[in-house]
């Protein structure tokens, strides 16, 4: 079984208004991307148990990383409300390397939260819902 080490992963994100490449994102510390689906009770009179059927599904991409806003960070384009597109190469880059993408609409920032104290570095994370389905490729 191939596995991966999380520290080779990078994230690169772009306006989805923008055009030109996606620009890497820094001082990520860890991701995740959840894929989840809608349970439609299909049940019938006389069933005595639940059936169920999957209806509409939905990806959300959650990172978290430090608070940088100098522009090398390239944080800039992950602000509340934003469409951005995002690539996750979860391995590094490169040839034969594994990769998650949102689609042409890309995904909506719902959420950024921004937190600190006087016994941590101040943190940023973000929660995405991704406009489509995310395509599984690998980079050629």
């Amino acid at each position: 079984m191939a596995v991966s080490r999380g520290c080779l992963g990078i994230i690169k994100v772009k306006d989805a208004a923008a055009t030109g490449a996606a620009s890497q994102i820094l001082r990520i510390r860890d991701y995740s991307v959840s894929e989840s689906s809608e349970q439609l009770d299909a049940s019938e009179i006389g069933d005595c148990t639940t059936t169920t059927v999957a209806g509409r599904k939905t990806t959300t991409i959650n990172i978290n990383g430090w608070y940088d806003t100098s522009s090398g960070a390239n944080q800039s384009d992950m602000t509340n409300a934003n469409d951005v597109y995002a690539v996750i190469y979860p391995a590094g880059t490169g040839t034969g390397k594994p990769y998650l993408a949102t689609p042409t609409g890309g995904a909506n920032i719902q959420e950024r939260v921004i937190s600190g104290g006087t016994d941590n570095i101040v943190e940023v994370s973000w929660t995405m819902t991704v406009n489509g389905a995310v395509t599984e490729g690998t980079a050629t």
